[in-house]
């Protein structure tokens, strides 16, 4: 070898030692002549460690299957003389296992069949790309096995991720929704406003603002599901916005609490009112009961005073004799309030019998027959036949029909007409009357009898209707009512543990109804 060939290859060496992938040259029986540094480093041996082995092609792969690939490619290249690209792995001089890149060609050097090969690591590469596939999956598997519903679109709003919560939630396919405005997907619409409300805000957080609105969103069964809305922008390191994240979250269960929170706290304060007004009933009756025996008495002295004196007035006096029959007409009315009193404060003073209710409203009917007729008013009856008998004191549930026709005929002063009804119902919800204890309801399924007695008079006002059932409220004159007729009749269907309910709409004409159970 001359000097000059020497200082070539001397060059060669030099510029095969400061390449980083590993370059060998070998022939067909496995003798290196060139075997770089960076084959060093990537296999552990030396060129002497891998000339003096009598199988190093064997320690370089420990896998047979990775040496029987090695060898075929050796044969191939002996056979195609072209060069081939292979990736597998082979086992350092520790033991240590490295995927590698190894690219081999045969060359003709001087005459004689030489393989060049280069070895570049790829073990780091492998790791990294295997983390980030890991990484990678571990996202999509939060992505997609969260209960929120998670996407991601461009900045113009662009759909291109959606979550299979998102997705199963709708019962569609991903290829059906991405690629399209977000607003357009199935999930705004069967809302306009709602898509264009979701089409400004990805106007705005595409300028990098955060929005959040409560939304609605119908389900693959179209029942409809109240959403959590929000949609967040995603910011490159410059601080540009590049992604938008919609997402969701189905509050449906929390409205539907939160309403029937409010639900059971008005209920509970309805409770709470009945129950204060139940007691002041009590004490009202108590109080009641005495008052009126101290004052009845005082009035027997006076009507009695009174009729003496209307004895012994001349005929010709007759200016006096007005005066007195005014005195003995008050001193009625007085004595007609004194007994309302009684019979609002006495409890538990029934005389029961089975009874039919038909019957009894009949009778009832005839007491107030005369103001019926002179009111012009139409009586219309569906009472129905073959009611079962009703355990009641015939005579207070008398008081109570009679209470209400004289409201209803009081209602008509034009005349108008009067609806009786009477049939059997089985109560589909729980009811009470107001003021009633809890215990006291009568109770859901019950078998009632139902009595309504309905006019198309001129209703109740609106602010009126809760103060109907209060002692001594009335909106007739002094000379007309007391204001005790539906508090007494309230007290005796309570004490048959049967409801009465008043509904009326002003102008329109008011309907009562009076629940009593079946004997």
């Amino acid at each position: 070898m001359d000097n000059k060939q020497q200082a070539g290859e001397n060059q060669l060496y030099k510029v095969l030692s400061s390449i980083r992938e590993g370059v060998t040259f070998s022939d067909s029986s496995g003798r290196f002549y060139v075997y770089n540094a960076a084959m060093e480093e990537i296999t552990g041996y030396s060129m002497d460690e891998a000339n003096e082995s009598p199988d190093f092609i064997s320690l370089l792969y420990p896998d047979p299957k990775n040496r029987k690939a090695a060898l075929k490619g050796i044969e191939e290249l002996k056979k195609k003389k072209s060069t081939r690209e292979i990736e597998t792995v082979i086992a350092t001089k520790n033991g240590q296992l490295k995927n590698v890149l190894v690219s081999s060609s045969l060359i003709d050097y001087g005459g004689r069949d030489l393989f060049l090969s280069v070895y570049r690591d790829n073990t780091k590469y492998r790791m990294i790309e295997n983390q980030l596939m890991e990484n990678e999956w571990k996202v999509r598997a939060i992505f997609d096995e969260t209960y929120q519903f998670i996407g991601l679109t461009t900045t113009d709003g662009t759909l291109i991720e959606a979550n299979r919560s998102a997705l199963e939630f709708s019962g569609v396919q991903a290829s059906g929704v991405l690629g399209k405005p977000f607003w357009e997907t199935p999930w705004w619409a069967h809302s306009p406003q709602l898509q264009g409300k979701v089409r400004q805000a990805v106007k705005s957080a595409a300028k990098g603002e955060f929005v959040r609105f409560e939304a609605t969103h119908l389900d693959k069964d179209g029942q409809l599901h109240y959403v959590d809305f929000s949609l967040k922008p995603v910011k490159n390191a410059s601080g540009k916005v590049v992604y938008l994240i919609p997402e969701g979250r189905d509050i449906t269960e929390r409205k539907q609490m939160e309403k029937n929170l409010q639900n059971a706290y008005v209920k509970l304060k309805e409770t709470q009112a009945q129950l204060i007004q139940a007691e002041k009933m009590e004490a009202m009756g108590r109080l009641a009961s005495g008052v009126a025996h101290e004052v009845r008495n005082p009035l027997e002295i006076l009507l009695q005073g009174v009729n003496y004196l209307e004895e012994k007035i001349p005929p010709e006096e007759k200016k006096m004799f007005e005066i007195v029959q005014m005195m003995k007409n008050n001193i009625k009315r007085a004595d007609k309030i004194v007994r309302s009193v009684l019979e609002f404060s006495r409890s538990g003073e029934l005389s029961l019998g089975s009874e039919d209710i038909n019957s009894v409203l009949e009778s009832s009917l005839e007491l107030v027959r005369y103001r019926i007729n002179t009111s012009h008013i139409e009586i219309i009856r569906e009472l129905s036949p073959g009611l079962p008998g009703i355990l009641i004191d015939k005579n207070k549930i008398e008081q109570v029909f009679v209470n209400l026709l004289l409201n209803a005929i009081e209602s008509m002063p034009e005349g108008g007409k009067l609806s009786l009804r009477s049939y059997r119902s089985r109560l589909k919800w729980p009811r009470r009357s107001a003021g009633k204890k809890l215990g006291d309801y009568l109770g859901f399924k019950n078998d009632a009898v139902v009595i309504e007695i309905e006019d198309t008079g001129c209703g109740i006002p609106e602010a009126n209707k809760k103060k109907l059932f209060e002692p001594f409220f009335t909106t007739k004159t002094p000379k007309e009512g007391t204001g005790l007729g539906l508090s007494v009749s309230r007290n005796i269907i309570e004490l048959h543990k049967g409801i009465i309910d008043i509904e009326s709409i002003a102008g329109r004409g008011t309907k009562a109804r009076v629940f009593l159970r079946r004997s």
